[in-house]
Formats: structure tokens, sequence, C-alpha cells
């Protein structure tokens, strides 16, 4: 036995430098794809931020600690190899292919299968296609998750033959603890064990018990995978289905079978050729008897056909069918790559294999028989080490890193932590350095020094990854180059440029963002403090800190259009931070509110205007062509144009029809919609039916968004009934539908703003000029205009206006009776303070606008009302990750989280820090699966106790 086991140990270890030669033979450190670089060891502690991580992006839900108990192993190879971490990963490495082929072996020989056999069938199991994809793609995570798999199919086998409920259940609670590992993994164990368990149970000879025995095993088997999966199930309810979409989609790769089996033809035929020539020769020799091996063989072999189908679910031909149980099926859309299914084709081929194998050793006498019945099977081996060769080895190696990146990672580390980090070009996972030989993940997104803003990948929709979005979006757009206040919004204080940096163009997104450059506007009112090589860091001497104490907020009645009309007026926001109209409930006290002209109508008490965001009733996608998709993910679509809406927004190309539900309180209401297209065709007509009531507008083509009037409506029911229909091939984005209860209160605060942008006046327009440091990035030349507002009560209004002119002119201003001439100096670009007025009746501001000599451009006009008599200032605690929800902190102080995932924060009365939820989610979650288990536990020893006295006397009659 510990020779054969110590033969197993070395075939395993040679397998394993097969694998690895590329990696153990190149200097420097493991780093291929997914799998960054690892160089200090403070950096092992990474991961285990947990569960909520404050360094990743504007804050992230860490569900899962797959990282780190990763990094456990690779902490004891380092202390065992001294911390020379680049030493200590590739023996790690070493280790887990050596393991992923020993398992397997051990667990073939509980099945009484020869030592040969084993060894070969856990060959071929590592080297099969699932660890080469895995291996190509840095999966280090699946790659542990798979050696350590086999530790529960020796259990299971163990359960079957013994007929032992206890271990049954033991492999059950160890599939489920794979889940917080790689939950892919655990998942494909959990679906592996059911025709396992089937075949080796109802195929069973003793025919009287078969039913018994399969119950007694599969039930306490799936009760302990489940208690393992429920914190993991409470968590993703709570915390990451809101925020994360994985879409079936992304599994699609537009082949057919026919064009998979032409260019893997030979492969496909070295592997199936052997295996059936071997199947007949050895098991057409000897007829089959109905042992376990047996059995357990016919699980296998059912569990590799579902494996082909499965893995075939990109495919056209099984692209339906993967849609349905991605959508149908729990826990299925976790499988955006249905390759991973290869997992269940390498166990039965590897089973298949060992049994083939076995059989050959047992049946044949002769010593060429038996040589060549095996040296089918090693055929296979074969194949798979040529895939290695084609298709891995040059895809994986080392790194060796340069001192000037090393001391970039020391001077992060130094950085003050209450305030994050932005970088340009922008970190991404598609980041590529020039002195990369093999692509690897970004270390500055995967081991963040500190606080870090990234553009995240498709599948994170949170508010906060998509307001990072159109922060990037403002600058690769030319809206603005005021970055100095975007970096304000997202408590960044410093700047990181990397000029060895670059993203590939390989998808329009990081085209778009390609477009970012670090010129001397964009760093305008940074100073920098630290360069080394290509490597340069800016800070911003005025930054606001993640958590700070603020004074007031300010309520935004429009979109993300208004943030950047504020930053070009110098408002400050980072002092009264933003929130949205969408966003607003009692716990804040208005006295600060910014308004959009075109939201002058929606301006009312927030309790009498009901805002439905249409993005959530629209899928996920990127195919909008004659249906509604949420646009998420197509923010960069005609220069992000789309992406000003604040709360998402939805798009189609074509005609559609999205129906939805929504509860409101019954009423009269004016009814409005926020849309935007910029297609000139006059041919984008669309039809809303709000309960019975049908209302059609033509959507003409506008810069910005546009509210339309609908119309008004009496509600008389709580349970409103909305349908959209678009008509037309245009290209159209809607944003919110807006309910505004008829005569409803206008809001009270002390302070109001209404911008009006250059493209909301109405009047002679003459010409446009554009340059990102004009407000929204354009300013337009009129002849004249006219505007009309309500008052907001009385007070003070005073009227400023932005000009730029390149020569000397003149302008006749209006305000209400109130008329002056105004003399340009040429050149000149900033804001004049043409007319104050303190109306002390709810008299109508009407202003007029007229040039009366030179080139004159506006790039927007100001009215301030300043009420007469002010409230009381108080102290709020604002923690930026998002423009979302407010508590009641105590003595009925706000809290403000902003961002995206404000719903799993609550705030403490004793503390002015903000109390995460996923921690206590992480708890009652892990205890609900602790107790659920021992329950399950207790009644398996119950069960097993009362078969054994139900056994013993059968016995005795």
């Amino acid at each position: 036995m510990i020779k054969n086991l110590l033969i197993a140990f070395g075939a395993s270890i040679i397998i394993a430098m097969v694998i690895l030669h590329p990696i153990l033979l190149e200097p420097g450190y493991p780093a291929f794809h997914d799998l960054s670089p690892i160089w200090s060891r403070h950096q092992l502690f990474r991961p285990f931020n947990y569960p909520w991580d404050p360094y990743s992006n504007l804050g992230y839900p860490q569900v899962l600690p797959s990282n780190a108990i990763y990094n456990l192993g690779l902490m004891l190879f380092s202390i065992i190899f001294q911390g020379t971490l680049d030493l200590a990963h590739k023996l790690y490495m070493l280790f887990i292919i050596a393991f992923s082929c020993l398992g397997l072996a051990v667990a073939l020989r509980y099945v009484k299968l020869n030592w040969i056999a084993c060894i070969l069938g856990g060959m071929i199991f590592t080297l099969s296609p699932f660890l080469q994809i895995r291996f190509i793609h840095g999966h280090n995570t699946i790659i542990l998750a798979n050696a350590l798999s086999t530790i529960p199919m020796v259990i299971l086998f163990i359960s079957l033959k013994r007929n032992s409920i206890k271990e049954g259940f033991l492999a059950g609670v160890l599939i489920g603890s794979l889940a917080y590992l790689s939950p892919h993994i655990s998942y494909m164990l959990a679906m592996a064990s059911l025709p396992i368990i089937t075949f080796t149970k109802l195929l069973d000879k003793d025919h009287r018990n078969r039913i018994k025995n399969f119950t007694c095993i599969a039930i306490p088997h799936y009760l302990a995978i489940l208690a393992l999966w429920i914190p993991i199930a409470i968590r993703l309810e709570f915390e990451a289905s809101p925020y994360n979409i994985i879409r079936v989609e992304e599994s699609y790769s537009g082949l057919s079978i026919v064009q998979v089996i032409e260019s893997h033809f030979l492969e496909i035929a070295l592997i199936l050729i052997p295996l059936a020539l071997a199947f007949k020769k050895i098991c057409y020799k000897c007829p089959i008897k109905e042992e376990f091996k047996e059995r357990l063989l016919l699980g296998f072999l059912t569990l590799a056909f579902i494996g082909l189908i499965l893995s075939c679910g990109g495919l056209k031909e099984f692209y339906s069918l993967y849609s349905v149980l991605f959508t149908h099926i729990p826990g299925f859309w976790i499988f955006r790559d249905s390759s991973k299914f290869q997992y269940f084709i390498a166990l039965g081929i590897a089973y298949l294999s060992a049994y083939l194998t076995d059989r050959a050793n047992q049946i044949f006498r002769d010593r060429k028989s038996k040589i060549v019945s095996i040296s089918m099977i090693v055929c296979i081996l074969l194949v798979f080490l040529i895939q290695w060769n084609i298709y891995v080895f040059d895809k994986v190696g080392c790194t060796t890193l340069n001192e000037d990146f090393k001391e970039l990672f020391k001077e992060l580390r130094s950085l003050d932590d209450n305030y994050r980090l932005l970088s340009l070009p922008p970190a991404n996972w598609a980041t590529r350095y020039s002195w990369q030989k093999i692509w690897f993940l970004d270390p500055i997104i995967s081991l963040q020094e500190i606080p870090t803003i990234e553009v995240k990948g498709d599948e994170d929709v949170s508010r906060s990854a998509d307001f990072v979005r159109w922060v990037y979006t403002s600058i690769a757009g030319n809206y603005t180059n005021n970055l100095k206040g975007l970096m304000k919004f997202l408590s960044a204080k410093y700047l990181l440029i990397r000029h060895d940096v670059n993203l590939p163009c390989f998808r329009y997104d990081l085209k778009f963002l390609v477009k970012i450059k670090p010129s001397k506007e964009i760093l305008s009112g940074l100073r920098k403090t630290w360069q080394r090589g290509n490597y340069e860091i800016y800070s911003l001497e005025d930054a606001s800190s993640i958590l700070q104490r603020i004074d007031d907020f300010t309520l935004i009645y429009g979109d993300r259009r208004t943030l950047l009309t504020a930053l070009s007026d110098e408002y400050p926001l980072d002092k009264y931070p933003p929130v949205f109209i969408e966003d607003l409930i009692e716990s804040i006290e208005v006295r600060r509110v910014l308004i959009d002209a075109r939201f002058l109508k929606l301006a009312r008490n927030s309790s009498n205007v009901k805002i439905i965001s249409l993005t959530k009733y629209a899928p996920v996608s990127t195919i909008y062509s004659n249906r509604w998709v949420s646009g998420g993910l197509l923010w960069y679509l005609k220069d992000g144009i789309y992406s000003f809406a604040e709360n998402g927004f939805i798009i189609c190309k074509g005609e559609s029809e999205l129906s939805l539900t929504e509860l409101i309180n019954p009423g009269r209401y004016d009814i409005y919609i926020s849309y935007l297209t910029l297609d000139k065709s006059k041919n984008c007509l669309l039809e809303v039916w709000i309960m019975d009531k049908r209302y059609i507008i033509n959507c003409n083509s506008t810069y910005v968004y546009k509210i339309a009037y609908l119309g008004d409506s009496i509600i008389d029911d709580q349970k409103l009934n909305i349908k959209i229909i678009k008509k037309g091939d245009c290209e159209l984005a809607l944003s919110n539908l807006y309910l505004v209860k008829f005569d409803a209160d206008i809001i009270d605060a002390n302070e109001m703003i209404v911008y009006f942008e250059d493209s909301d006046l109405t009047g002679e327009k003459i010409g446009q000029m554009y340059s990102p440091k004009l407000s929204n990035g354009m300013a337009t030349n009129y002849n004249r205009f006219e505007v009309n507002i309500p008052s907001f009560g009385s007070g003070v209004y005073e009227v400023y206006i932005k000009i730029i002119s390149k020569k000397d002119g003149s302008i006749c201003f209006r305000l209400n009776s109130l008329e002056r001439n105004v003399m340009i100096k040429g050149p000149l670009e900033e804001v004049l303070k043409v007319s104050e007025i303190n109306l002390t009746r709810n008299d109508n501001l009407r202003i007029g606008f007229k040039t009366l000599s030179g080139t004159i451009f506006i790039d927007y006009i100001k009215i301030r009302y300043v009420k007469s008599e002010n409230n009381a200032p108080k102290t709020y605690i604002f923690y930026n990750i998002s423009s979302g929800e407010q508590w009641k902190l105590g003595n009925n102080r706000p809290i403000a989280l902003a961002l995206g995932y404000a719903p799993i924060f609550k705030a403490s009365n004793t503390s002015s820090t903000p109390i995460y939820l996923g921690s206590i989610y992480t708890t009652i979650s892990s205890l609900i699966g602790l107790v659920s288990l021992v329950i399950f536990f207790l009644i398996v020893i119950a069960l097993e106790s009362e078969l054994k006295i139900h056994e013993g006397r059968g016995t005795a009659l």
C-alpha cells in the first residue's frame, strides 16, 4: 500500500511538473490572465477585507472569501520558504496540481481499482481540457477547488460502498463548503452526486432496499449541501443580486457544433477512437458484472453525457436549451461560461479510462493484450499533453517586476486611506502594461494599497459602478475637463498617471476610454507629489474624505448634467453633497436645491412626486434591436450621452413594448417622461398607456434628455399598470417616468438655484461652440431669447450669466421691469451678475436677452433664490458610497450613503461610523446555516441508529 501510494505521489509530482514547467523554469512571479503577481507578504492579506471591501472601487460587498482561502495556503508556503514569494507560489501551484492527480487516484482506489488504473485516471483528470481552460484564464480558486473536490469524492464512495449515512452527510458538508472557495465546483459536484448515487443505489442487487438505501444516502447528503449554501444564498439576496448581473448571452459563442468538430476533429478522434476500441476489446471480452464499480461506471458515463450537452451551451444548437436552464434553474446563473461543465467530462473520461485499465488487467492473461489495451488509454494522455503544449504553455508564465513598479506600490501604501485613488488611463480589468509579455490582471485593482476607483466589469451594474463610468465619460466625451471637481464627488485625493499603460480597443467601451489623456487642462488644480519612471502621483489639496461631517445636502432636480453645470459654476458640491430627487426621503430636511430648467414643473415637495425608474423593468443586455434593454452596459454609446441619466436608462432601436406595474397613492397627477434621441429622421413615436388612458408623443432629436409632458390623469387604484410602446426605427433612450400630484405644494428651501443650460434656452440661435472648458462642453450664440420661471416665494432673486466673447460687444438684459445694457470687453470668459430683484409676493420671473453687438456665446444662466427667513443649520454625517438612501443617525441627524450600496448599511445612535449590514447578514446567515447543519446531523445520527436497530431485528429473525 505505502509503495503504491509513493508511486502515485511520484507520478503526480511528475505530471504537475510537466504542466507547470513554463512557470517553474521562468524567473519571476507567477502571473497570467486573472492571476496577478504577488511579491510582498502584506499583499497576501488583501482578500481578508471581508465581508465589506472598502478598497475596491467605491466599496464592494465580498460575498465569498475565495481568494482569502487560496492565500492561506500561499501564506503557509511563504513561511516555509522564508518569504520568497516567487518560489513559494510556484511550489504551491505544484502542490495543488499534484494533489489533484493524487486525490482522484486515491478516490478511485476506494472503488477497488488497481493502482495503475487509479494513477492513469488521476493523470487524465488533471490533464483534461477543463483544467487547461482554467489555467489559461488564471482561475486559481477554481484550480484549488478542483484539487480539493477529490476529498468529498473519496468520502462519497466510502458512503456508497458501506451504505453509511454519516459518510454521505459528511461528503455533502465538504461539497457545500467548497462553495466558499468556488461555487462552480461545489454546484457541479452537487449535480454529479445525483447520477452517482442514483445508479449505485437504484441498481443495487438488494432489490428490496433499493429505494430505502437511495433515500437514506441522498437526502442527508443534499441537506448537508443545502445547509452550507444557505449563508451564501442569504447574502447574495441582500447584497449582491441587486448590483450584479450575469447574462446568458455572455456564454454564446456564435459557433455551430459542426464548426467546433471541424476545428478540433483530430483531437476528438484521437480521444474517442481509442476509448471506443478499448471499450470494445475489453468489455466485449467478458460480460460486465453487476458490481459497485460497474454501477459507478454508468453514473460517470451519464455525468459525462450531461457535461457534453451543457458544455456545448454556447453553441447555436444548444443555446436555447442552455438559456432555459440559465433562467429557470436556481443557481445556474453562475455559469456564464458553459465550458466549466467540461468538469463532468473530465470526471467521466478519467473514471472510464481507469475502469477499462483495471478490467484489462483482470481479464487478459497475456502481456501483449494488456499492453495493447492500456496503450489505447495512454493515447488519451498523449492527446491531452499535446493540447497543453498547443493551447496552454505559451499563455502562462511569470513576470519580473521592475523597481519603479514596486516603488509605486510602496508609495501608494503610504498614502492616506481616508481618500481614494483615481487613475489615468482608467484602472480597468483590461489594463495592459507595455512591459508585459503575458497579460495579467492589473495589480492596481487586484492588490489595492489604497481605496482605488476602477471601471468595473460588465457584471457590476451598481450605481457606484455606473457613476464611475459616467465620471470617465464626462472626460472622454469632452463634456468637461474639470477632473478636480469630479474627483471631489468620489472622495479621490490622489491621481495616478501611468505612462506605460494602455487599454486595448477590442471592445467599444474600452475604445471610448482610450480617448482620455492627462492634458494640462485636466491636471489643472492638482499638485505633483511623486514621480518615478513611468509613474506620477498628483494630489488634490482640498479633497473630501470618504467619511465626513457636513453642514447640509443639496437636492438635485435634474440629472448628471446638472452636476457638471454646478461644477462649472464652482458650486461647493463637495461641502454640500448632492442627493437626487429620486433618492430623497423624509430623513433629509431640504434647505439647498439645484434645479435644471427642464425640471421646473417637477419642483414640488418630494412626497408629491412619484418617480418610476424604467431601467429596473428591462433586462441588462448589449443587444437592443427591437427590444427594450437596461442600458447599464451601453453607457459609452454616442460619446456617453445616454449615461447622463441619474437613475439609468433603457434603450431600444426598432419597435418594442415594455409593460410594468407600480404602486401609487390615488389622486390626480401630471405625467411626464424623460427621453433622449439623436435621430433626426422624425420617425420616432412613443405611445404610453397608463391604466386605460393613452398618451402619444413624437420624440424629436435632442442633445440632452428632454422632459416631455404626456398629460394628466386621475388614478383611483393603488396598482398602476403602465405600457410603453415604441414605434419607428430610431434609437431612443428613456430614463424616468414622473407622476406629479396636481396642485402640490412647491418645495420649501433656504436657497434655490435654477440652471438654464445654453441648450435649454429657446430663441434665435446663431451658432454653437464646443470645448471641455464649457459647462457640458458646449455654448450657444443667441440673437435673443426669453425665459419665464415661477416664483419660489418672497426673497432675493439674483441672475447670473456665463458669457464667452473673443471681442468687444454688448447685450441688453431684462428682469421683469428692470432693464440694463452690459458692455463686454473681450476677450472674456466669466460669470457676470446681470440683475437682482427682491420679490415680496409670488410673481413670475421674466427674463429677456438680446445681443446688441459682437459675437457673444451663452454657456448657462443661473437664477439664485435666497429665502427671506432661513432655517437654522444642522450637522450631518456623510459616507461617500452612493447618492442613495439616508437613515436617521440620532437626534434626527441623517447619514447619507451614496453610489449603490446604501441599502446594506445602517447608522448607529452611538457612533458616527456607519455599520455594514453585510457583517450582520454574514453572522445571521452563518448561524442559520450552522444550526441547520447541526439539526440535520442529529437527524442523521438518529436515522442511522434506527436503521441499525431494524437491521439487528431482521438478523435476529
